[in-house]
């Protein structure tokens, strides 16, 4: 096997243990019995359930039309295209999302939106201390599906339109990445002062620290790396050298099996990079407890009904 080769043998490798995890995470918690909703003892307030509501509806929709269009696009291309390996990458990787809690409740949805309880427990290597994290399946499932894999193709055009117009790679790929950052910093601040989401503890420089709405500054800084990544490595490939050179359509290996370990390396990529922001969440995010209503995991906590 060449020097090449060997880095996405082992992304397809690490890509498929992962699938594996979420395989027997995912089968276990719903062959558990126990596949109820979180819930907290007080009622969600109906200005906060509105909100709630409406934040649903936009991922439902901004998801539909996602997968009209890679549907679409990969039908034109007869197979694998940059918007299917990413959404399929992407949606790999939300089996991690909880594990932000699995240390102890540092982060809460709102429990108003729709979830079936979590799958973390199922995981051999979560603490029995983990406190279950209302899952959201229409936001944070929809995240995972559609809004990151989009995200990734702005990205790339975006640094691809920099480049041709003979912008340095490194800067225009700082560009790239300081776009996901602020974008993340709006998406996040906008769910927070909505009730939508919440910091119950946070670790290091934070905004407003102390107070129900804290923000930590990691948040942005590190899920904007990982946000940012698969985005641009798409342009690193795809508009790299001259137009012969330039890879359409994702192909990172050869011969029979092209494809599927294609896949599985973007697998392995978009595992990897947010399982390190989620390493590093857990490292720094202890220090500041915010009060926040039952219903995003106050003191009063959620239990499942």
């Amino acid at each position: 096997m060449t020097a090449r080769r060997w880095p996405v043998a082992a992304l397809a490798a690490t890509g498929s243990v992962a699938l594996l995890v979420q395989i027997v995470a995912y089968g276990a918690w719903l062959t558990s019995g126990k596949l109820g909703p979180v819930r907290s003892i007080g009622p969600v307030p109906a200005d906060v359930a509105r909100n709630v509501h409406a934040a649903e509806l936009t991922l439902v929709g901004l998801a539909a039309v996602w997968l009209v269009l890679v549907g679409w696009t990969s039908w034109q291309q007869r197979g694998l295209t940059w918007p299917l390996l990413w959404t399929a990458a992407w949606a790999s990787a939300y089996w991690q999302e909880p594990l932000v809690n699995a240390r102890r409740r540092t982060f809460s949805f709102n429990d108003g939106f729709v979830n079936f309880g979590d799958w973390t427990t199922h995981l051999p290597f979560v603490p029995d201390s983990y406190q279950p994290l209302p899952e959201a399946l229409l936001l944070e499932g929809l995240v995972f599906l559609a809004l990151l894999p989009a995200l990734t193709m702005v990205v790339a055009g975006l640094v691809g339109w920099l480049l041709r117009r003979g912008l340095g790679r490194a800067v225009a790929f700082v560009v790239g990445y300081v776009a996901v950052v602020a974008f993340d910093v709006c998406f996040e601040l906008a769910g927070i002062s909505q009730d939508l989401l919440a910091y119950v503890e946070v670790g290091g420089p934070a905004l407003r620290s102390g107070d129900p709405d804290q923000w930590p500054l990691y948040e942005g800084v590190a899920i904007g790396a990982a946000w940012a990544f698969p985005g641009l490595l798409t342009a690193a490939r795809r508009d790299r050298g001259d137009a012969a050179c330039r890879e359409v359509r994702p192909r990172w290996w050869g011969g029979r099996w092209a494809t599927l370990v294609t896949l599985l390396a973007a697998v392995g990529v978009v595992n990897v990079v947010f399982g390190l922001y989620n390493a590093g969440y857990l490292a720094i995010m202890a220090g500041t407890v915010a009060d926040q209503p039952p219903w995003l995991g106050g003191a009063v906590g959620l239990v499942a009904r």
